[in-house]
């Protein structure tokens, strides 16, 4: 079931401010992304459910030929004033991910970040057949969604929609994506997680601990060993074409 596109309209367009910081989450998906591919410098690079598309524009910036799609048009907009005019490229289509505008094998990489979780399984296997299909044999296939076992993120989330506070519509948190890679034909390479403190903030759904977000800057630069012995906000799955 796809969400209510109003809805997406809306967080788009006042999510216009956001869109300029990159985030701790946002820098590990593009050190991923990164760790996966191999420098970006003209690879050709699919958001397929782009939002703001300001990890695209980073990519942009290293040398990528990128083109964003998203089914809202506030989000393409969005991601075109973002990217600032004509000197880093870019295509920005409104489309659906389910129908992506462009040619069989047309790419490098192909990937999303927070798309998957809002479609139930059957749902997010047509995602990644169509994903599959525009990404070149040998290319990469990756999607970053929030994982099962991040329990922050997991209790700010079941107190917001209890309060009816929760403005993500349908968001089920995944604890793999093999099965919908495999059932693509994809080969999985690895699957892990990343951006522990990305769930932090989930935390200021609650009145009382508003200000524990407020602190992840500073607790992000001097406990960054946290990353890498407790488990991840986003579960990162990269698979291959074959």
């Amino acid at each position: 079931m796809e969400l209510r596109q109003a809805n997406w309209n809306e967080y788009w367009k006042e999510s216009a401010a956001l869109a300029e910081r990159l985030t701790s989450v946002d820098l590990a998906v593009l050190t991923a992304l990164k760790g996966w591919c191999g420098p970006p410098v003209d690879q050709r690079f699919l958001e397929a459910g782009s939002g703001s598309g300001k990890i695209s524009r980073v990519l942009a910036r290293d040398g990528a030929e990128t083109s964003l799609v998203d089914a809202s048009h506030e989000a393409v907009a969005l991601s075109r004033a973002l990217y600032g005019g004509p000197s880093l490229g870019g295509t920005f289509t409104r489309g659906s991910i389910f129908h992506l505008p462009f040619g069989d094998g047309c790419f490098d990489v192909v990937w999303n970040e927070g798309v998957v979780e809002h479609f139930d399984h059957e749902a997010r296997t047509r995602i990644l057949d169509e994903m599959a299909r525009v990404c070149r044999p040998g290319g990469w296939v990756i999607t970053f969604a929030p994982y099962a076992g991040a329990h922050v993120y997991r209790f700010g989330k079941w107190f917001a929609e209890k309060r009816g506070t929760w403005v993500f519509g349908r968001e089920e948190p995944l604890a793999t994506m093999e099965r919908e890679f495999r059932a693509a034909g994809l080969t999985v390479e690895e699957e892990r997680t990343i951006g522990f403190w990305g769930q932090i903030h989930f935390l200021s759904y609650l009145p009382v601990l508003r200000v524990i977000p407020r602190l992840t800057g500073w607790m992000e630069s001097n406990l960054r060993f946290v990353d890498r012995v407790l488990p991840g906000y986003f579960l990162s799955t990269a698979g291959r074409k074959r």
